[in-house]
């Protein structure tokens, strides 16, 4: 196990193989006081034995004022044809909603400005109080 270098615990890993890479993306929350953040960060290696952490690591990050300023964790990496999508849980510290990321290279992410699943109706399952 090993620790991202603004955070203190990984957690909630997705592991790819492209190319004969291992790309080991993960979410680690900080220390912060009151309240903690955590983002998306990647690692990669050969031989699953040895890892780098890639040197712009958190990849996917917290947006101050936005619907994921508290948390952008959570990754779950798929592929569709030559584009990455990474499809995350994003929370501003009231609610928690799904946002999603895509990327040509596995380091490059363009994060979609809003939720791909935005917090259900009143009455619904997941609305908010």
């Amino acid at each position: 196990m090993f620790r991202a270098p603004l955070t203190k615990r990984p957690s909630k890993e997705c592991l790819i193989v492209e190319d004969h890479v291992f790309y080991l993306f993960y979410n680690a929350k900080d220390e912060g006081k009151p309240r903690w953040t955590e983002q998306t960060g990647l690692a990669t290696s050969r031989d699953l034995v040895s890892w780098t952490r890639h040197p712009d690591t958190p990849l996917i990050r917290v947006k101050p004022g936005a619907w994921d300023s508290g948390f952008c964790s959570d990754p779950c990496v798929v592929r569709s044809g030559e584009e990455r999508m990474i499809v995350y849980f994003g929370n501003n510290y009231r609610h928690a909603q799904n946002g999603i990321a895509l990327s040509d290279d596995l380091v490059t992410w363009r994060k979609h400005p809003e939720p791909i699943l935005p917090a259900g109706s009143p009455g619904e399952l997941d609305s908010i109080p």
